[in-house]
């Protein structure tokens, strides 16, 4: 696995300034790598996941299963963007008081969660290769983020050390959410492929969207049946 040597150097650097750390867990691979390999470097580990909607077995359910098994206490928090989706009425009717939701960052959860575990450094298993502007982003700092306390084990790895790292540890893949095509795995947001799979393979847990969220099913219909009624063949 390239990168695995720089990658623990990384988090010895952090520990050097406080030997513990609190990882963000999306229910990916790259956030169960770089959790795993906190692990094995800091001395104290605990995760944190942020939902949009709280209950989505598909994702929470291997998630919590591979915290257990590394005995990392998971703390499941409302997502940050989730006060934005509320005021603007995103699959909901608008509402006058979801105006006076607050405007929260991510920076806002990191620093509660902090203070509420006592711990001072956050790691995520961001990626280089995701974007352009989280390749800048994480260049900048070489993976470690003093000035916020932040730390990016993974960052240059490439989706064959990550899925490598995966089997060797011996930690399940986690469950593909949407795309069937590219590398885009688990972890939920109401963009327009997880939202649809949810749909087609996990009734379930598309009710607790819906719960949430009450007009995604009238999309959903839009997006399955609409376009076949318009088509040239009808």
């Amino acid at each position: 696995m390239a990168g695995l040597g720089s990658s623990v150097a990384l988090c010895r650097k952090a520990a050097g300034f406080d030997s513990s750390v609190l990882v963000a867990v999306s229910g990916g691979k790259d956030s169960l790598v770089t959790l795993d390999l906190c692990c094995q470097v800091f001395k104290k580990v605990e995760a944190f996941y942020m939902y949009l909607v709280p209950g989505i077995e598909v994702i929470e359910r291997p998630l919590l299963a591979v915290t257990r098994k590394l005995g990392v206490r998971t703390h499941m928090v409302p997502h940050w963007d989730l006060a934005r989706l509320q005021r603007e009425g995103v699959f909901r009717m608008h509402s006058v008081t979801a105006q006076d939701a607050p405007r929260i960052k991510l920076r806002d959860i990191e620093k509660a969660l902090c203070k509420e575990s006592g711990l001072k450094w956050v790691a995520y298993g961001h990626r280089a290769a995701d974007s352009i502007a989280r390749r800048l982003m994480i260049r900048k700092t070489g993976g470690l983020d003093i000035r916020h306390g932040r730390v990016y084990p993974i960052w240059e790895w490439g989706v064959g050390d990550v899925l490598s790292y995966l089997k060797v540890r011996r930690i399940p893949v986690p469950q593909r959410i949407g795309a069937t095509t590219g590398q885009r795995m688990s972890g939920f947001d109401l963009s327009r492929e997880p939202v649809l799979w949810l749909y087609h393979n996990a009734p379930d847990d598309f009710a607790r969207v819906k719960e949430r969220f009450p007009f995604v099913e009238a999309w959903v219909m839009r997006e399955t049946y609409g376009k076949e009624r318009t088509s040239p063949d009808q």
